[in-house]
């Protein structure tokens, strides 16, 4: 976490009640906004916490003069890249790692 905000970043917590329910962190790169680590714990998911925590990180990017955000996601998890498509994220690049246990996508989306 210290890199994130050391970097000009930060980090997001969705509550319910006393619980943090949810999380994310984001760093600004050159032109856009990267976005990262995004959590949601899973008996809180599909309450739309995940677009909550987007939506508040993708609005503070805008009023900085931020037209772009960035995420990475993993292609073991696809039910994330389907997430990251409804909510109108495009794969913009696939990578690999070096020993081709998995790969994920950059997606990106225009805000």
């Amino acid at each position: 976490m210290y890199f994130v905000l050391k970097e000009g970043g930060g980090a997001v917590l969705a509550w319910h009640g006393i619980k943090a329910v949810g999380s994310a962190r984001y760093r600004f790169i050159e032109d856009y906004i990267y976005i990262g680590r995004v959590s949601v714990i899973q008996e809180y998911r599909g309450r739309g916490i995940c677009k909550s925590l987007l939506n508040f990180i993708e609005n503070k990017a805008l009023s900085l003069g931020i037209k772009e955000s960035k995420v990475a996601v993993r292609l073991s998890i696809p039910e994330n890249i389907d997430m990251y498509k409804r909510l109108k994220y495009e794969v913009i690049e696939h990578k690999f790692y070096p020993d081709r246990t998995d790969s994920w996508y950059v997606m990106r989306k225009k805000l």
